[in-house]
């Protein structure tokens, strides 16, 4: 099984993680507010090229809410289109079902895209059926976003 996931709801740090070889491997890069690490950056740290990416099984991806809800929706955007082109599944992980999980497991881990990688291999079946087109952004009223004049 070959997994790859995203978090990229953190205003100033993203996080991917692959399970590839019944290995995770997990990076995290911080950036600025206005700036995003490309998905090359990524890909380059876990040696994967574009032809690698049909080999994947699954895509995760962070659903929000999180600090960056324009974040949450190109990340989101980003892998639909990925997955769409590569008929691949896609399953969208809100940061609610995260903290649960955790809460549940003792809290191991606490960096979003290993604990999705974590959380989808309990239950596989159901992630694998995912279809990119059903992977929406939550945004969360509780959290007031306010406009940035950076």
């Amino acid at each position: 099984m070959k997994i790859i996931s995203y978090d990229g709801s953190m205003q100033e740090k993203s996080s991917m993680s692959a399970l590839l070889d019944n290995d995770i491997k997990t990076e995290i890069i911080e950036h600025g507010k206005k700036t995003r690490p490309s998905w090359e950056t990524f890909f380059k740290k876990f040696n994967l090229r574009h032809k690698d990416l049909s080999d994947i099984d699954l895509f995760l991806i962070c659903i929000g809410p999180g600090s960056s809800y324009t974040a949450v929706r190109s990340s989101v955007s980003f892998f639909k289109a990925l997955c769409t082109g590569l008929s691949k599944p896609l399953a969208g992980i809100s940061y609610d079902e995260l903290s649960n999980f955790r809460k549940k497991n003792n809290g191991v881990v606490n960096i979003n895209s290993v604990d999705m990688i974590n959380l989808a291999k309990l239950n596989i079946e159901d992630y694998l059926d995912s279809t990119p087109s059903s992977v929406n952004p939550v945004h969360d009223e509780r959290n007031n976003f306010k406009e940035m004049n950076v």
